[in-house]
């Protein structure tokens, strides 16, 4: 498994090395990239319509961050681990029952959050 992971990264790494010499792929991929997200959340049953928004709302505040951050030739690497957190806030939340204000969590609720 740790094999294949290295190969995907090192895939990774090529292929962004080469589209970064694209001045298109670089002006487009970011944009392209929060659309599938927000998109793929919806269709893909993740979210409903209203997160998915935030979602994009939230992603093109930190596309915009990052883009003023490089204009001025500055670190935009405060973008790049405050997007890391979110997603694994994200998938904390999807992935655990984080009902805290609840001294109980009844069958039924429980069996909800499963199904949602």
């Amino acid at each position: 498994m740790a094999m294949s992971f290295g190969l995907l990264m090192y895939g990774v790494v090529y292929a962004t090395k080469l589209c970064s010499k694209n001045e298109l792929i670089r002006v487009v991929f970011r944009p392209l990239v929060l659309i599938v997200a927000v998109l793929g959340s919806i269709l893909g049953g993740i979210t409903n319509p209203t997160p998915a928004a935030a979602l994009g709302a939230g992603g093109a505040i930190m596309l915009a961050a990052y883009r003023k951050l490089t204009d001025l030739h500055r670190s935009p690497k405060v973008i790049i681990w405050s997007t890391l957190a979110i997603i694994i806030c994200i998938l904390v939340g999807v992935n655990f029952d984080l009902r805290v204000n609840q001294d109980e969590v009844s069958f039924e609720s429980w069996v909800c959050k499963l199904r949602s």
